[in-house]
C-alpha cells in the first residue's frame, strides 16, 4: 500500500513538472523582440533603441 502512495506521488510530481515545463516552452516562444531601424547602426544606438522600446 504504502509503494502505491509512493508511485501515486511520483507520477503526479512528473506530470506537474511536465505540464509546467510546457508552459514555459510556450512563453519563451511567444515572445518577440522589437525590430530596431535600419537607421541605427552602432551597437550602443541599438541597446538604447531596445531599453526605451522594450
Amino acid at each position: 500500500m504504502k509503494t502505491l502512495h509512493t508511485l501515486f506521488l511520483a507520477s503526479l510530481y512528473c506530470l506537474a513538472t511536465a505540464f509546467c515545463l510546457q508552459a514555459r516552452a510556450q512563453q519563451a516562444s511567444s515572445f518577440r523582440l522589437p525590430d530596431v531601424p535600419a537607421v541605427l547602426a552602432t551597437p550602443e544606438e541599438r541597446a538604447a533603441y531596445l531599453s526605451c522600446h522594450y
